[in-house]
């Protein structure tokens, strides 16, 4: 599990290191512990045992997910839905996804990320704002990533993801610089549903492991 960066200079995946990839947990009571499909591991984040409902507004107009988000630097390859609660926590990562990477041009919240990540999430969030902010950080570029189903039930999903920074530059005080580290990342994505909305609760890189 990656913190958020102190030193002067991000890793070339420091977006996604910075936008999303600390796990999150809360000590909120309300929150309940569930079970992650495909995982021995637990996420924070309420649970429900409805089927599915949703995440945003990442749906095309013929109801499919979109892929390619060139304004903000985000293009997707995504697996098939085989039922609601997929299709919910798909298009609610979709959105958070897309929100992170606006997020990491103007350092700026919006609400494709508050409205699709728990609290826990969302301090991480204001974490990586003031790390920005602070160090008049932002990037440009595009992160490809490729999703697959790590495991789905109606109460929790999990993201596999492959990310692709190749094409990412980190601007300071409004010069590129040179950034070094691995093109490509492996991460997780964990989704839980309460009240039938979908949101992600936590999100982790994987740096033993390779895509």
């Amino acid at each position: 599990m990656r913190r958020v960066p102190r030193g002067p200079v991000a890793p070339v995946l420091g977006l996604v290191l910075l936008l999303g990839a600390t796990a999150c947990s809360s000590d909120d009571p309300a929150q309940e512990t569930v079970d992650i499909p495909g995982s021995s591991e637990s996420a924070d984040g309420g649970a429900s045992a409805e089927a599915a409902g949703g995440g945003g507004d990442a749906a095309a107009d013929d109801g499919e997910l979109a892929t390619s988000y060139p304004e903000v630097g985000l293009e997707l390859d995504l697996p098939e839905t085989e039922d609601e609660n997929q299709q919910g926590a798909l298009a609610a990562y979709v959105d958070y996804e897309r929100g992170m990477r606006q997020l990491s041009r103007t350092a700026e919240p919006n609400t494709l990320v508050t409205d699709n990540a728990t609290d826990a999430m969302l301090a991480t969030m204001q974490t990586t704002v003031n790390y920005l902010t602070s160090n008049d950080i932002r990037y440009r570029g595009t992160a490809d990533i490729q999703a697959d189903w790590g495991g789905s039930s109606a109460e929790a999903a999990t993201l596999d993801l492959c990310i692709d920074g190749s094409d990412l530059e980190l601007v300071r005080n409004g010069t590129p610089e040179p950034i070094t580290g691995p093109s490509r990342l492996a991460a997780r994505v964990v989704l839980t549903s309460a009240g039938g909305t979908w949101r992600v609760a936590q999100y982790d890189t994987e740096e033993q492991k390779q895509c």
